[in-house]
């Protein structure tokens, strides 16, 4: 019997505990108290938080930046924290990780620079882009018909064969179809080397300037371009497309040359003019322009 009345009790006081303890937590206002202790008697002193320090803190609150925030209670304050970027250097890293750069202490280690001798590296052209590039630089500039005019003048002016009907004194005349012949020696070599033979070997036909340093860095690697190219996916090549469009194009002119200029010493001499021309125009290239 008393063990029953014992367990009643105790029951009801973890009851009336957990009645009290959810009226404390429901309390609006907010209480301060201070406990000070005299001759082991605790005293304790309640006061009323002030309305106006209230109001202060409320307008502070409201002058925090926006964060994350969760009050179960009511009149309870919270302080908001600010919510900050990552700093420049975890971007850093992020950069050079997916480089493949160690990410130890690399404070101070500079990001990767293009290689010394491609400067300007380029996407892989597709094949009609190359058929542009060929069309755009043969017909659509200014480039190709000056130097056809040029090379007819002065070829007819170095020219001291009589005209095959044996009369002289038709400069212009002749000038005039040798600048057309050699706009079609010119436009048929780029339709090979740009177009046809860039796409089947898949090689890049544009002249990629160097970051080397020094005149003579600079000749001998723009010299050296009419030999070695750039395949679409990379690296050195033999430069078949321009040395093979070259080829093409001067046996191709004994289809409209004159019948003196179709030996094959004549072929050989046009294939020649063509690569020394565009050696010395990869130099203009390559301390003027970068294509």
């Amino acid at each position: 019997m008393l063990n029953f009345i014992h367990r009643t009790m105790v029951k009801r006081t973890i009851f009336a505990l957990l009645v009290v303890s959810l009226l404390a937590l429901n309390v609006p206002q907010a209480r301060a108290f201070t406990v000070t202790d005299n001759d082991n008697t605790a005293t304790r002193t309640i006061t009323e938080t002030n309305d106006a320090a209230a109001k202060e803190i409320d307008k502070k609150a409201a002058e925090k930046p926006a964060g994350i925030l969760y009050a179960p209670f009511n009149d309870v304050h919270f302080e908001a924290e600010t919510i900050s970027t990552a700093p420049p250097k975890v971007f850093d890293k992020a950069l050079r990780v997916s480089l493949n750069i160690p990410t130890g202490n690399t404070n101070n280690m500079p990001l990767p620079t293009p290689p010394a001798d491609r400067v300007l590296r380029k996407i892989p052209m597709t094949v009609g882009e190359k058929f542009m590039f060929f069309a755009k630089s043969s017909f659509l500039s200014v480039g190709p018909y000056a130097n056809a005019a040029f090379s007819g003048v002065r070829g007819e002016a170095l020219d001291k064969d009589e005209d095959p009907n044996g009369e002289k004194g038709h400069f212009f005349a002749d000038a005039g179809t040798r600048a057309a012949r050699n706009f079609a020696f010119g436009s048929s070599q780029k339709f090979f080397h740009r177009f046809m033979l860039a796409s089947i070997f898949r090689q890049d036909p544009r002249y990629l300037r160097s970051g080397k340093k020094g005149a003579g860095a600079k000749i001998a690697y723009a010299v050296s371009r009419v030999f070695i190219t750039e395949g679409d996916k990379g690296g050195s090549q033999f430069n078949i497309s321009f040395l093979g469009g070259s080829a093409g194009a001067a046996f191709l002119s004994r289809l409209y040359e004159r019948e003196e200029r179709r030996s094959l010493g004549k072929v050989l001499g046009r294939f020649g003019n063509n690569v020394s021309f565009t050696a010395l125009t990869n130099i203009v290239r390559e301390f003027v322009s970068g294509q």
